[in-house]
């Protein structure tokens, strides 16, 4: 379910940049609640608000990593000419997408 107002959307995507960035540090196994609660500076009542569980935060920032990687990867790729080109581009743009947002892995 997404949130109803501007506020609430980007508390939301606070949260899964925080979960990105925590779980790229440390693991899925190595954050605990705990840690993405502080980190959020959310109260336990806000962040399940939010998200029922660790789990589906996790599978949120998965998909919400794939989204951003298609959408910055295939607009970089198809600028490219010829499908020799676009895959010379590939890789890129890839490190370059992971040298700028560690998460993104």
């Amino acid at each position: 379910m997404a949130p109803a107002t501007a506020k609430g959307e980007a508390t939301r995507a606070f949260l899964l940049q925080t979960a990105a960035r925590l779980f790229a540090e440390r693991g899925y196994t190595g954050t605990a609640l705990s840690d993405l609660i502080a980190a959020s500076g959310l109260t336990k009542g806000a962040f399940y608000f939010y998200f029922p569980s660790k789990a589906a935060l996790a599978l949120a920032v998965l998909r919400d990593q794939q989204e951003r990687w298609l959408g910055h990867v295939g607009k970089r790729i198809l600028s490219a000419g010829t499908a020799v080109e676009q895959f010379r581009a590939l890789a890129p743009v890839m490190l370059e997408l992971l040298a700028s947002e560690p998460g993104a892995w």
